[in-house]
């Protein structure tokens, strides 16, 4: 380079070498662009209203819909309640299919069925499927929220009796049953009453 002569120019950017962008960015720049960016706490709600209308909405209209009006159609209103319900549990086993424990899957199954007990006996009692769907919505929408059901585990705690950890665990079950029971003992009455 010839003394008191400018630099020579980069071809590429058109200006003095000296002055060349480096790919070495400044470290508050660097800092900036990889600090980590707090979660932002919103309220699920898109999934939690696609969970609550549609999979109530879908399994509703399945088991105590189709499910229900075939077998009550081919076997009678006590085939009906009862198909549907071991059905609708049994389809839980997907689940495991998924990844959950098979331990876990068994007494989700249970619980689903009683929960198919219950959805049938209200449908018997009150005529239509419109108050298991929102049921049945609320429900999902309630284990949605909470991230999962109450485990064998923690609902039983050590002050609780026997009685109360199954009341508990089994309540829906029990009033399906209660439901269904009430509706054909209303129903078988009403006809001997008529005949």
């Amino acid at each position: 380079m010839i003394p008191g002569a400018s630099p020579p120019k980069n071809r590429i950017f058109g200006q003095n070498k000296d002055k060349i962008p480096t790919q070495k960015a400044k470290p508050e720049i660097q800092k900036a662009e990889t600090a980590p960016v707090a979660p932002r706490k919103t309220f699920p709600t898109a999934p939690l209203l696609v969970t609550m209308l549609l999979v109530g909405v879908y399994e509703e209209v399945l088991f105590r819909g189709i499910v229900f009006y075939g077998f009550d159609k081919k076997f009678g209103k006590l085939v009906a309640v009862l198909a549907s319900s071991v059905l609708f549990g049994a389809m839980h086993y997907v689940n495991w299919v998924t990844g959950q424990e098979l331990a876990s899957t068994h007494h989700q199954v249970i619980h689903a069925a009683g929960m198919g007990l219950m959805y049938a006996g209200l449908r018997l009692h009150l005529g239509t499927i419109i108050f298991p769907i929102l049921l049945h919505g609320y429900w999902d929408a309630t284990v949605f929220l909470f991230g999962t059901l109450i485990s064998s585990e923690t609902a039983a705690s050590a002050n609780d009796s026997a009685f109360v950890s199954l009341f508990l665990r089994y309540f829906d079950a029990a009033y399906g049953v209660l439901l269904v029971g009430l509706w054909f003992a209303w129903n078988c009455g009403s006809d001997k009453q008529a005949a």
